[in-house]
């Protein structure tokens, strides 16, 4: 079974990840509060393309995942934005950690110079947030490591990069020893739509630079932190298997079902990067 790359980074329609059972991922609105307050420390990763700067705010400028995967109208999340390309996770006051496949720094339109480091991009009570103040939207100032083979040789896909400036928010706690038998959450974009939050799932299998997983990811969930039930980072998100999506006898699509007896996702594990941090 071949691993796809959860990111944007190559055609919607090759990515591959899925949801394991029932689709169990929520938006930031109905987030506990402490799960809240470690979204808050969450960050989309969003092409400089897709906002567009008026005054103070940064105005989103995209389709709908709905529309851009034409998924049935019975699905969630239809009518929301498909806006970020990766996830990522602030690990200092200035620092974000996220896949390192989610900068091509070959690539002339995917390098760090491309993006945006966007907080706050969420469903909240007033609704799906598209416009974003300037001191939520950040710059890649400094690559400070980055990490990926794209063979899988080595299976480490992490980079941290140092934003413009300070961020003036928490970063999240990190503990870099894993036990094999507990539960996980993860915080991400999936498809780029506004920030969710889904757990019920444990680490399947483990080695000592990434564990295998179950928790509903699709592309652009590349670079998500993973969480355990201390509300810690122990892992970074960074492929899958499964499809986006799955074709329906109406002529539409639904958001796409592993199968929990050969797919996966997988982390990274974060021993790696500890000297840096």
């Amino acid at each position: 079974m071949r691993l796809i790359l959860v990111s944007l980074l190559i055609s919607i329609n090759l990515s591959f990840a899925v949801i394991y059972g029932e689709d169990n991922r929520i938006d930031y609105v109905h987030m506990a509060n402490d799960t809240q307050n470690l979204a808050n420390s969450s960050v989309a990763i969003i092409p400089k393309n897709k906002l567009k700067l008026i005054g103070d705010y940064f105005y989103a400028q995209a389709k709908s995942v709905g529309e851009v995967l034409k998924l049935c109208e019975s699905e969630p999340f239809i009518h929301q934005p498909q806006l970020a390309n990766c996830s990522g996770v602030l690990v200092g006051d200035d620092k974000v950690l996220t896949a390192a496949h989610c900068i091509d720094k070959k690539s002339i339109h995917r390098t760090q110079n491309d993006y945006y480091i966007v907080f706050g991009y969420v469903k909240n009570q007033e609704g799906i947030v598209k416009a974003f103040h300037k001191s939520q939207v950040f710059t890649l100032k400094k690559e400070l490591y980055y990490n990926f083979d794209p063979t899988f040789k080595d299976p480490v896909d992490l980079a941290i990069y140092q934003l413009d400036r300070a961020s003036g928010r928490s970063p999240v706690k990190i503990n870099y020893n894993i036990d094999k038998n507990e539960s996980l959450f993860v915080l991400g974009y999936p498809m780029g739509i506004p920030l969710k939050f889904a757990d019920d799932a444990e680490i399947l299998s483990f080695s000592n630079k990434s564990f295998r997983h179950h928790l509903d990811t699709f592309s652009v969930n590349s670079g998500s932190p993973l969480f355990n039930a201390h509300n810690e980072l122990i892992g970074i998100h960074v492929r899958g298997t499964g499809l986006n999506s799955d074709r329906t006898s109406d002529n539409c699509n639904i958001w796409g079902r592993g199968d929990s007896s050969k797919d996966y996702g997988e982390a990274n594990t974060l021993k790696v990067i500890k000297n840096i941090l």
